[in-house]
């Protein structure tokens, strides 16, 4: 159900605030980046001949992004834009791929 004001609400998550659907969409994006970040890291990891140094830098900065996606709420749209502006470039160096 949308009310007057073009926010959803539904039936007890009013603890989840007015959002509408450009904000669901937009919190979804920015989770699904960071968590596809967070699996480049993992195989980052996972990938033989890292130093102790280099292990221990790449789990510190997967920490951080896990904390972030966990930190990212439904109707941030200052965070979910940031991600979405700033995280495609992250992740593209993570993984190592040309620009």
């Amino acid at each position: 159900m949308t009310g007057p004001t073009g926010h959803r609400r539904i039936s007890g998550l009013s603890s989840l605030g007015n959002w509408t659907q450009e904000d669901s969409e937009l919190y979804e994006s920015a989770r699904s980046l960071i968590i596809a970040l967070m699996a480049a890291y993992s195989a980052r990891l996972d990938a033989e001949g890292l130093s102790a140094d280099e292990q221990q830098r790449l789990e510190q900065e997967q920490r951080q992004y896990i904390a972030e996606q966990r930190s990212l709420r439904l109707g941030d749209r200052a965070a979910a834009e940031r991600v979405l502006a700033e995280y495609p470039a992250r992740l593209r160096e993570v993984r190592g791929e040309a620009w």
